[in-house]
């Protein structure tokens, strides 16, 4: 049996990346129409791994059932799976 240690996730400000993802989509339909569709698709995965977290509560984030931490701080924020 695997013992596993307790550690911190990759946590990320919430609203700072839907600030940075609501530019980015309107900068991508302003620049070039054909441009917004991949942009579209990248900002909706993005946005997919926002989190609420309530306070007293803690989120587990496992990557393909792989442990990758625990976050606590409380909070909207982004959950960065990719470590």
């Amino acid at each position: 049996m695997q013992s596993i240690q307790d550690r911190s996730a990759p946590f990320v400000n919430g609203f700072s990346i839907i600030f940075i993802v609501f530019i980015a989509v309107i900068l991508a339909g302003v620049v070039h129409k054909f441009l917004l569709i991949p942009v579209a698709i990248i900002a909706t995965i993005l946005l997919s791994g926002l989190t609420i977290i309530q306070p007293n509560e803690s989120n587990v984030v496992t990557f393909f059932g792989k442990y990758v931490g625990t976050i606590k701080q409380s909070g909207l924020g982004l959950q960065q799976k990719i470590c």
